[in-house]
């Protein structure tokens, strides 16, 4: 009876050992629960016993709210980093003041800069304003790169605006100025008529920007992935 009662006070000071005494404080609520229960077998009193658990969870509950404020700090100080490095990075091209380019940009660089304003949390109506701004300063030499990618744009409303013998026209200005050197009559001409259907078609696109919207979110998608 002896060994026995020997070997149960063994198996309550091991699970206080491991429940308790060696993590210094840092209990969880499974420690607490198995540290009361032990206490209770040693014959400690009730009373007691509920009053040692209320401290210990008032103290894990402290130590979660400490955890939780670093946390927090940490990630607001990682985002200022990242929202201050974002905002050099747009502030290359683009007025932050009024939404304006400071350059002519061509399609792409209009999206890069547009998933950056996203990434920053800068409202769609200030979005909007950068790309109309950005229909007011144009590039006056466009090269065939920027044609291509204008064409696509144009393939996205292809359907919903009626647009397949207008883009036909352009596909095949496009393929005649690619056999050809741009500083020929010959190219200046076909930029000339494919310049024309972009100016004929211009107020046929709806001004909700849905294309650069869903090139942006594949671009953040495609950012993400990478990371």
């Amino acid at each position: 009876m002896n060994s026995n009662g020997i070997n149960s006070l063994t198996i309550i000071l091991i699970i206080l050992l491991i429940h308790c005494i060696n993590k210094k404080g840092n209990l969880n609520e499974n420690d607490i629960q198995m540290t009361t229960l032990a206490l209770l077998k040693l014959g400690i009193a009730k009373e007691l016993c509920d009053g040692i658990k209320y401290l210990l969870e008032k103290e894990l509950t402290i130590s979660k709210q400490k955890v939780e404020k670093n946390v927090s700090r940490s990630k607001k100080q990682e985002n200022n980093y990242d929202y201050k490095a974002l905002e050099k990075e747009v502030s290359k091209a683009v007025d932050l003041k009024d939404m304006f380019p400071k350059r002519p940009l061509s399609l792409e660089e209009k999206i890069y800069y547009l998933s950056i304003l996203t990434r920053m949390n800068v409202n769609k109506e200030e979005r909007f304003q950068f790309l109309r701004n950005c229909e007011m300063l144009k590039k006056e030499i466009v090269e065939l790169e920027e044609y291509q990618n204008i064409l696509n744009r144009l393939r996205y409303y292809e359907e919903s605006v009626g647009l397949q013998s207008e883009i036909q026209s352009i596909e095949e200005c496009l393929i005649e100025m690619t056999k050809t050197n741009p500083q020929t009559e010959e190219y200046l001409m076909w930029e000339e008529i494919l310049k024309d259907i972009l100016k004929k078609i211009e107020h046929w696109i709806p001004k909700n920007y849905e294309y650069e919207e869903e090139q942006v979110k594949l671009l953040l998608v495609q950012k993400e992935i990478e990371e």
